[in-house]
């Protein structure tokens, strides 16, 4: 809630980009025995934050992200910037190694230079 207000606050924020976590958006869904396994997730998509099963973190980027939403809608006309958020798996630094290890192969994910390059 600092960094929106501090957005606010200097008035000449355009475009805030948050990274948030796919879990935000994802967690508990994709087992849903009604939803196709190549379901395509959009903005109008959230965690159950009601889901018994939920993790800690799944709810709190959950939360956290619907109370930036929550913010920016609030906010008198004059005052709102452009909120963009990303739902990566998982972020990842540059390999070290000439090798690809085992969780580089077992997971999805996008890489540290990648991100920064997208807020640009």
């Amino acid at each position: 809630k600092r960094v929106l207000q501090a957005c606010v606050d200097a008035g000449t924020v355009k475009r805030l980009v948050m990274t948030s976590a796919c879990s935000a958006v994802s967690a508990g869904l994709s087992g849903n025995p009604g939803r196709p396994k190549d379901y395509v997730y959009t903005s109008e998509d959230w965690t159950d934050t009601e889901w018994p099963n939920l993790a800690p973190y799944e709810a709190s980027k959950t939360y956290a992200e619907k109370a930036a939403w929550d913010f920016v809608e609030n906010l008198e006309d004059e005052k709102k910037f452009e909120l963009v958020v990303t739902n990566p798996a998982a972020i990842y630094g540059p390999i070290l190694l000439n090798r690809r290890s085992a969780s580089h192969e077992a997971f999805t994910f996008v890489e540290t230079r990648y991100v920064c390059r997208s807020r640009h």
